[in-house]
């Protein structure tokens, strides 16, 4: 029998066991044919091209592919229908609510087109899946990330009303079990269904596009998933000619030298008549800039005074939230003695009396938010 000290030997004269590399994690983009990578797991509006989605759409094919006729049925073709019989339904449909309609099963340009039952199967994973990609590319559209409720009715609505003609007329379906499962098509709507070729497709849902694409856009700055000024950078970045403006209940001049650095060419506000609204967009849309005069006011009363610093407006926002000068050192990795200096700082920058009237001060400017 071995001793304990023979089997130590052995170990010792084997050398360090080997480095157990850790498996890389799997690849979660696709390459489009723009060029762009599509991160599937966390996708961003900057890799998202119009026509990419139409290339894609144009080529997957509805009721996977078990329809009648030389060609398949494509999204693209769908989203087409849905698109007008959403306008049908709701006569004076906004353009960008037309948009949303034409986007809605966008994200199949490279997910695929799943049959409901199955979606259902793979639980809130996919959902949750979905939703992201679906957010991104109205962002990328400049369309809110979540679509209203109303609207998204309005377009599960007219989906359905697209599905009930695909299934009598390409799917073999009787018109009493379309009926049943997608419910009757809405009154005075009618449409002869002739699936097109792939390429004709792709160029019908291009060309509708550039049809619904916004002139004006005007984007809050409270909105889920990035925040306005986050949107304005990312819309700008992928469409530099666009005219983008910011609409919202908040005033101060921080937000809106945010919004002018984001890219924004208007700040708008909630409280303002709906005709001096309708006139600052026609302003936008004749290529000029847009500021109210209360705002315009506001910028040129702090024009020229020092602004803070990163580390102040960091100090700011910790004091804003009711911490310590001592927890916000600890947080930041500062001295105590530096922290009341910040804040000597922020106070005289601000005209602020004391440490509270620097906070009410700093969200009334837009320096920080609650």
């Amino acid at each position: 029998m071995r001793s304990i000290k023979t089997l130590a030997e052995e170990i010792e004269d084997a050398g360090p066991a080997p480095r157990v590399r850790k498996p890389k994690p799997p690849r979660a983009w696709q390459r489009m044919l723009s060029g762009r990578r599509l991160d599937l797991l966390d996708p961003s509006p900057f890799d998202i091209e119009i026509e990419d989605i139409a290339h894609g759409l144009a080529r997957v094919a509805r009721w996977n592919g078990q329809t009648i006729g030389e060609h398949a049925f494509s999204v693209a073709q769908h989203s087409l229908v849905v698109e007008e019989i959403a306008a049908h339904i709701r006569p004076g449909l906004e353009p960008k609510w037309r948009l949303a309609a034409l986007l809605h099963d966008a994200s199949e340009y490279v997910i695929g087109d799943m049959i409901s039952p199955f979606k259902s199967a793979l639980g809130s994973s996919y959902k949750d899946f979905e939703a992201r990609l679906e957010a991104a590319i109205h962002v990328r559209f400049q369309l809110p990330p979540k679509t209203p409720v109303n609207i998204k009715t309005l377009i599960k609505k007219a989906d359905k009303a697209s599905a009930f003609f695909e299934a009598t007329q390409l799917a073999g379906f009787t018109k009493r079990e379309s009926v049943q499962i997608f419910g009757a098509p809405p009154a005075g709507y009618s449409v002869t269904l002739t699936p097109m070729p792939a390429a004709e497709a792709q160029k019908a849902y291009l060309d509708r596009y550039r049809e619904l694409r916004p002139h004006v856009t005007l984007l809050d700055l409270q909105m889920p998933n990035m925040n306005g000024h986050e949107a304005v950078q990312a819309i700008r970045a992928a469409f530099p000619n666009a005219c983008l403006a910011i609409l919202t209940t908040y005033s101060g001049d921080a937000r809106v030298t945010q919004a002018i650095k984001s890219g924004a060419q208007g700040y708008l506000l909630k409280s303002a008549l709906r005709r001096e609204l309708t006139d600052a967009v026609r302003v936008l849309a004749a290529g000029h800039r847009y500021f109210p005069p209360q705002v315009a006011a506001e910028l040129a009363h702090h024009l020229g005074q020092e602004a803070l610093t990163a580390r102040e407006l960091q100090v700011l926002s910790l004091t804003a939230r009711g911490h310590a000068n001592k927890q916000i050192g600890g947080a930041l990795g500062l001295s105590e003695d530096t922290v009341k200096g910040h804040l000597r700082s922020i106070m005289d920058k601000l005209g602020a009396n004391n440490r509270t009237h620097a906070v009410t001060i700093g969200i009334e400017r837009g320096f920080i938010e609650l």
